[in-house]
């Protein structure tokens, strides 16, 4: 039989949480088999709640207090308690409570048996509605999820009277943590568009919902959550809307709430740009390395665009050095050298260290590596640890100069997210660019790179399917000659307001997870039903690593040297003004069972 898991997040209420929560959990006739209290509070409150936690007395409850480690709010301390359960109880059942709210005495005990003799997924009781002044409203839960209410209004369910299998919650995504509230109507739609989740709903009122003015709440009425939690929740859902639910929404949210929930998202102003690629500025002496892989294409590319940028110019003086590491066939070798011989026509000055060049290197102690490790492709640390040593070698003389360490696979353009939110490709002036950093006085200066991550493809998918979810629904409310709305500013406020948008693995933050990015077409003014044809022709390379709906994409550039921030990564593009650096900091890296690890 699966296990009952009763969720209470909190939030700077400890006499709350212990009086009326708490309370009611420990007086159930079927106590749950697991309560797990996440602390979404001050740091200040944290000890009283850990107390209240560990003073409560419930029998044949295993009570787990967590603090939210995801993102502030109550979307993220509900995903804390989901991911701790998924490890935990994976077929357990989840009842939400709010730390403000109650059950009746019976109240786990009827869902349970609902739910089992149903064969449901989900159920929901009826609500008594506490006001302030004593005033009592019965709300009856709905007979069913019906999308197009939720898209209006909320139906009478919420976070306190939520039952629902874990493993639906997981398959819907858990809550969206960009959402602050409105959390309760955003999970149900998703849910319900699951179209597995069998729900019913308990005519009884066995929740109390305590929506007295004395306190702050999420749904106070004109309150900064509420507000901005509508209008997150208009611009996720306004495109699969009807014209008549988009006027409903809005009215009540005026009305109920005192929210205009259409107000636009305020973006900062765009920097000014760079000088154009016309403008020549001081002597740049510059040294490009790069590691080349069996994919000849990309290192040709990325040939051809040194050309393009700088060959021309009378103001940079260009060596390109090549490790190569594309492996050992004759075949694949052979192309690698005609590819150097064409750019070397085209004026590029290029030095290949080849294979026998390392392993000369190597038995002479220039590079620390053995036979065995030279003997099949390289991994990324020897490599790269390979390409700093002889890139040190040839800057030495040239005192000034500045080393560029850039991957194979990126190519000198930029894709920028212009004011009017557009996407498109800039060419800019490398040139200018790097003179300005290098006058910034830093020793080593990591570059952004646009257009596709350098992830593992799997790392990157989850939250485009996400955004494929809401683009289909939002193409299916149009009709094909409809024109296809463009939405590049809620883009480029996502861009902004998170860092790793387009990573689903992401250490910085899972705030984008449930965010959906809306697509942008090639063309501007297209159909519906163009775009439709684009996107379907697309989708099937997200598992080829293409960023679909998440481009990496830099605001309009201007001074680079207003963006520095320090940083421990490596990326693949490194600049490098202290040629000390390439000796003093190889790649290291674990190694598992004798292999170099990625990172």
């Amino acid at each position: 039989m699966p296990l009952i898991a009763a969720l209470v997040p909190t939030h700077d209420r400890p006499e709350l949480l212990a009086q009326r929560a708490l309370a009611s959990i420990a007086h159930q006739t079927r106590t749950p088999d697991y309560l797990v209290i996440v602390d979404d509070s001050s740091p200040t409150c944290r000890p009283a709640n850990q107390r209240v936690a560990a003073d409560l007395r419930c029998p044949g409850t295993r009570v787990v207090y967590l603090e939210n480690r995801r993102t502030p709010g109550l979307s993220g301390a509900v995903n804390t308690a989901l991911a701790w359960l998924q490890a935990e109880a994976p077929s357990s059942l989840v009842a939400m409570l709010d730390d403000d709210d109650a059950w009746e005495a019976t109240y786990l005990e009827r869902c349970k048996g609902a739910l089992n003799e149903n064969d449901l997924d989900m159920v929901a009781a009826g609500i008594v509605y506490h006001e302030t002044g004593g005033k009592l409203r019965h709300l009856n839960s709905p007979p069913h999820l019906d999308v197009d209410e939720l898209l209006v209004r909320n139906p009478h369910i919420q976070g306190s009277n939520l039952f629902v299998r874990l493993e639906k919650l997981l398959e819907a995504g858990g809550f969206d943590e960009a959402m602050v509230s409105t959390t309760d109507r955003d999970i149900c739609i998703r849910l319900a568009d699951l179209g597995t989740v069998n729900y019913g709903n308990i005519p009884d009122y066995l929740v109390h919902h305590h929506a007295e003015d004395d306190r702050p709440r999420l749904s106070s009425r004109g309150g900064d959550a509420k507000c901005a939690g509508l209008r997150y929740f208009y611009r996720k859902y306004a495109g699969r809307m009807t014209v008549g639910q988009r006027d409903a929404f809005l009215r009540r949210s005026r009305d109920l709430f005192g929210c205009d929930a259409s107000a636009p998202v305020i973006l900062p102003p765009p920097e000014e740009p760079l000088p154009s690629v016309s403008g020549h500025g001081d002597l740049l002496d510059l040294v490009v390395g790069s590691i080349t892989s069996p994919d000849v294409g990309c290192v040709s590319n990325l040939l051809e665009s040194l050309s393009r940028e700088m060959v021309s110019r009378d103001d940079v003086d260009l060596k390109v050095v090549l490790l190569e590491n594309g492996g050992h066939d004759w075949h694949s070798r052979k192309q690698l050298r005609d590819v150097i011989d064409r750019m070397s026509e085209q004026g590029l000055d290029i030095d290949l260290k080849t294979l026998e060049d390392q392993r000369r290197d190597a038995a002479a102690g220039f590079v620390d590596a053995t036979e065995e490790l030279l003997a099949g492709r390289k991994s990324i640390a020897l490599s790269r640890t390979m390409l700093q040593q002889y890139l040190f070698q040839e800057a030495k003389p040239r005192p000034g100069s500045v080393v560029w360490i850039l991957d194979d696979d990126v190519t000198l353009e930029g894709l920028v997210h212009d004011a009017d939110g557009s996407i498109e490709i800039r060419r800019l002036d490398y040139v200018a660019a790097i003179n300005d950093l290098k006058r910034a006085g830093h020793s080593v200066i990591l570059g952004e790179v646009t257009g596709d991550p350098p992830l593992p493809i799997l790392s990157c998918v989850r939250t485009q399917l996400v955004d494929l979810y809401h683009n289909l629904h939002q193409l299916a409310s149009l009709r094909p000659e409809d024109p296809y709305p463009d939405r590049g500013d809620e883009n480029r406020f996502a861009r902004l307001e998170n860092a790793d948008y387009y990573y689903d693995l992401s250490r910085a933050g899972t705030r984008h997870l449930e965010l959906p990015f809306w697509y942008q077409p090639n063309e501007r003014g297209m159909t519906a039903e163009r775009v439709l044809s684009e996107l379907s022709s697309r989708v099937v390379t997200i598992l080829g690593g293409i960023q679909v709906f998440r481009p990496l994409v830099q605001p309009t550039v201007g001074d680079p040297t207003r963006r520095l921030s320090p940083s421990t990564n490596r990326g693949p593009s490194t600049l490098v003004f202290d040629h000390q650096a390439l000796r003093e900091f190889p790649n290291a890296v674990p190694k598992v069972s004798g292999n170099d690890t990625r990172r």
